[in-house]
């Protein structure tokens, strides 16, 4: 595949390939895998973000807190 490439530039240097990328998914797919277990099994998730994203927004805050927020209640 990389004969469509410019001179010096290697698969691992294209985004979606590089080592950093690779990692990236994978904690993805990791904290998918155990956020959907805990989904299924211990919470009602859709009550508990409805809850989390009405406080934040209403403090003005972003997404970013929310998701902080939301999976800090995941886990206490």
């Amino acid at each position: 595949m990389s004969y469509n490439l410019p001179p010096g530039v290697t698969n691992s240097m294209l985004p979606g390939n590089r080592p950093e990328d690779v990692f990236w998914e994978s904690v993805v797919e990791s904290l998918s895998e155990d956020l959907q277990d805990r989904i299924d099994n211990d919470i009602d998730f859709s009550s508990l973000v409805d809850e989390v994203a009405y406080e934040v927004y209403m403090q003005g805050g972003d997404t970013k807190e929310a998701v902080k927020l939301v999976l800090e209640r995941i886990n206490e």
